[in-house]
């Protein structure tokens, strides 16, 4: 099927970078991350990517606003220094 994330197995994604001086968003094209490229994707492999994308990220909303943070290779669940939702336990923020 074809990939319903990308145009053409492209992707344009807006990277906002926060300095003293204020804020800057650039856009940039990468090679689609759901297809790699091709334009096109399994059914099985799409559905497998969207429990993966909604077993990892927050979706509560955060109502408490309270979190937590765990530095490169402290959780087990994630690599990367991030935050964690008090309220779901799910990932907020990479970075």
């Amino acid at each position: 099927m074809k990939c319903p994330k990308c145009n053409n197995g492209k992707q344009t994604v807006e990277v906002t970078e926060i300095k003293p001086e204020g804020r800057s968003v650039t856009k940039v094209e990468i090679t689609c991350i759901t297809c790699n490229g091709s334009g096109q994707i399994e059914k099985r492999k799409l559905k497998a990517q969207e429990r993966a994308f909604n077993a990892f990220w927050c979706r509560c909303g955060n109502p408490s606003e309270e979190i937590d943070f765990f530095d490169d290779g402290q959780h087990p669940g994630c690599e990367k220094h991030h935050y964690r939702c008090r309220d779901c336990g799910k990932v907020t923020q990479v970075g």
